[in-house]
C-alpha cells in the first residue's frame, strides 16, 4: 500500500509559501508507515514519521491530518490545498473508502 498527498499553502500579499507531504510507505517488517515533511518553501524542511500495525489507526490518523490541513481557521493564516496525489489500489480499496469524500473536493 503506497500513496502520497501534497499540500500548499499559499499568500502572496503575506509572503507566506508553506507545504505538506504526506506520503504512506510499506515498512521491511510489513507495517505501514506515515512520513509527514512539512515547511516553508525555500527554507529546512522538517519531517516525522509514525509506524502503524492496523491499518483503522492509519485511516483515522490520515483523516485527522488531513482534516486539520484542509479546515479553514480565521486569522491562521491561508489554507492548505491538495495541489497533487497519488495512490495504488490498496490505498483506495482500505483507505480512501473510509474518507469523507468532501476531503477532496478540490482535487
Amino acid at each position: 500500500m503506497q500513496a502520497e498527498f501534497y499540500l500548499k499553502a499559499e499568500d502572496k500579499e503575506a509572503k507566506i509559501y508553506r507545504y505538506y507531504n504526506i506520503i504512506l510507505l510499506p515498512t521491511l517488517f510489513k507495517d505501514l508507515s506515515l512520513v509527514i515533511t512539512y515547511g516553508r518553501t525555500g527554507y529546512k524542511e522538517r519531517q516525522r514519521s509514525i509506524q502503524f500495525i492496523d491499518t483503522q489507526l492509519l485511516a483515522n490518523k490520515f483523516k485527522e491530518i488531513l482534516k486539520s490541513r484542509l479546515k479553514t481557521v480565521k486569522g491562521s493564516g491561508p489554507y492548505y490545498k491538495i495541489v497533487e496525489h497519488h495512490y495504488d489500489s490498496e490505498f483506495k480499496d482500505q483507505i480512501m473508502s473510509r474518507l469523507p469524500l468532501n476531503l477532496f473536493s478540490e482535487c
